[in-house]
């Protein structure tokens, strides 16, 4: 029953799968995304790290093994590295608290802060208590967007003009 479940998890939150939200935010954003935390503080940062928060938000939520969730991820970034012909970061798996987990470090603190929002928000969470939660956690841990990218202004606050579902495929 338990495989069954993660299963159908990873059929909506997999790679390229309906919840996946980064391919639509790469599509858009060009790499570089801006979060806030409280008092207007933003950052640049890479296009997938709100995925990897919705990533880890969602799995807790659907209460998925922490440690599995992190090892799947590892393997689907070596492996995802592999296929495109990348050369293979074996360092990540040093670069992460355990060296099982062998994703982005910069991902991995950003699925890590999913998981921690669904432990603290079992009920949903508010838009001001993700601020709360970007602002102490800090934005220079998360992946930052990739060298090709240019910021077109500093990073700043804006209307959100995106509705749940926009990126979903």
């Amino acid at each position: 029953m338990m495989a069954s479940a993660y299963l159908q998890f990873l059929g909506l939150e997999g790679p390229e799968r309906e919840w996946d939200i980064k391919v639509g935010m790469e599509n858009l954003a060009e790499g570089g995304i801006i979060l806030c935390g409280m008092m207007g503080y933003c950052s640049w940062v890479d296009y997938s790290t709100a995925g990897n928060i919705h990533f880890g938000y969602v799995a807790g939520r659907a209460k998925m093994n922490e440690l599995f969730a992190g090892v799947v991820g590892g393997a689907l970034e070596l492996f995802e590295q592999a296929l495109e012909g990348e050369e293979v970061q074996w360092s990540n798996c040093r670069s992460n608290s355990m060296p099982i987990l062998c994703d982005n470090p910069g991902d991995q603190v950003a699925v890590d802060l999913g998981f921690q929002l669904a432990r603290e928000y079992p009920g949903g969470i508010k838009p001001y208590q993700l601020h709360l939660a970007l602002h102490v956690h800090g934005f220079t841990r998360f992946q930052k967007p990739p060298a090709r990218f240019i910021e077109p202004f500093p990073a700043r606050p804006e209307k959100n003009m995106y509705g749940p579902d926009d990126f979903n495929n």
